[in-house]
């Protein structure tokens, strides 16, 4: 997977250690992932081109200038090697070779994809929250200097103003050595959110440390959300999530029919339908052994229903029978609501379906 990375560019760097250039996207995520374990980096840079080989952010033109000058540079020393593959294609005729780094790139590249998918929220694109995260980076420092043997765990926000500090390696092997004496390692196995882990306990450690300094651990949009959805494989792009079914239906429903048959005897009953921690739907007589109620020109009852508040209607006739309906949406419009003493038939109407703003459907109900 790194060859590439190993055989070509490091070594191209040792050979131009002052020129600003860029390095191709596969090259890059090597690189950008094997920075973040910087005592693993140092060592393996050193086994490979005997130099930490230092590295800088560049963006915009700066970043399309030093791509050009890296391709020059690549083409004189690498002719037979393309400077850019295609990362869509099928990776074949990977040259058999024994690599010298001791990091297992291949594992961090699969944390760092979680970790991506951490921080990959409109927010770590707001300044101020950046800037906050900084200065709770720095604390966190601070605490490192107080606590040199306590494994701290990061939130979100301030690892990656750590990740931000660690891709500049001899800035960062510079501060660090400054701060706490030695170069400060980043450890991202220790991934085991299970009770009693590492991780877990050490995050209660670390959360009174910041709890007995008056300052706030946890912050809202900075704390673990989750693993990320799986992607397909083979260079193709995942297809996108949909969420809808996911969302919360809001409904305004008209009953336009109720139908009532198998009364036991011959006399007034009433029945009741309300939508369960809501509003009253309904609420007629009817003359057993059977009824049926309509009216041509409007509907019997209008009601909103909305499934983040409730998912049934409850069904009632004088107080004796209790009946509780799902509600889903199919492709019959009627439902009848069956005990052992008589069954009901309710038609239903929606209006409209409001999935979104923006999104507005005329479908039949099924309650």
């Amino acid at each position: 997977m790194y060859f590439r990375y190993e055989l070509f560019w490091l070594p191209l760097l040792a050979k131009f250690p002052t020129l600003n250039v860029a390095a191709p996207l596969d090259i890059a995520w090597v690189w950008h992932v094997h920075m973040l374990s910087p005592l693993d980096y140092e060592r393996d840079c050193n086994e490979i081109v005997s130099t930490l080989v230092d590295h800088r952010i560049h963006v915009g033109k700066l970043r399309e200038e030093g791509f050009r000058k890296a391709r020059l540079l690549w083409n004189q020393l690498f002719p037979m090697e393309p400077f850019e593959v295609d990362l869509t294609a099928p990776v074949c005729n990977v040259p058999r070779f024994s690599s010298r780094i001791q990091y297992d790139i291949v594992a961090a590249c699969s944390r760092q994809r979680v970790f991506n998918y951490q921080v990959s929220l409109p927010h770590y694109e707001d300044v101020k929250f950046l800037r906050e995260a900084l200065e709770r980076y720095k604390q966190h420092l601070r605490f490192k200097q107080e606590h040199p043997e306590v494994f701290l765990v990061p939130c979100y926000d301030f690892d990656l103003m750590w990740h931000a500090h660690q891709v500049h390696p001899l800035i960062y092997r510079n501060d660090t050595i400054e701060i706490l004496g030695k170069v400060y390692d980043h450890n991202d196995s220790v991934n085991d959110r299970q009770p009693g882990s590492k991780l877990c306990s050490s995050e209660k450690t670390t959360r009174n440390i910041w709890r007995t300094s008056n300052t706030v651990f946890a912050v809202n949009g900075a704390m673990f959300r989750g693993e990320p959805l799986l992607g397909s494989s083979h260079g193709r792009h995942p297809e996108a999530a949909n969420y809808s079914c996911m969302a919360a239906l809001q409904c305004t429903v008209d009953l336009t029919r109720l139908e009532v048959e198998g009364l036991p005897k011959r006399k007034s009953y009433k029945v009741r339908i309300d939508v369960i921690g809501g509003e009253r739907v309904i609420k007629k007589q009817v003359k057993g052994p059977a009824a049926r109620i309509e009216d041509p020109s409007k509907a019997l009852s209008k009601f909103q229903f909305n499934t983040m508040n409730s998912n049934a209607l409850q069904v009632m006739r004088s107080q004796e029978h209790l009946i509780k309906i799902s509600s889903k949406l199919g492709s019959n419009i009627s439902q009848t609501f069956n005990s052992k003493a008589f069954h009901m038939k309710v038609l239903f109407r929606i209006l409209y379906l409001n999935l979104s703003p923006r999104l507005k459907f005329r479908i039949p109900f099924t309650a």
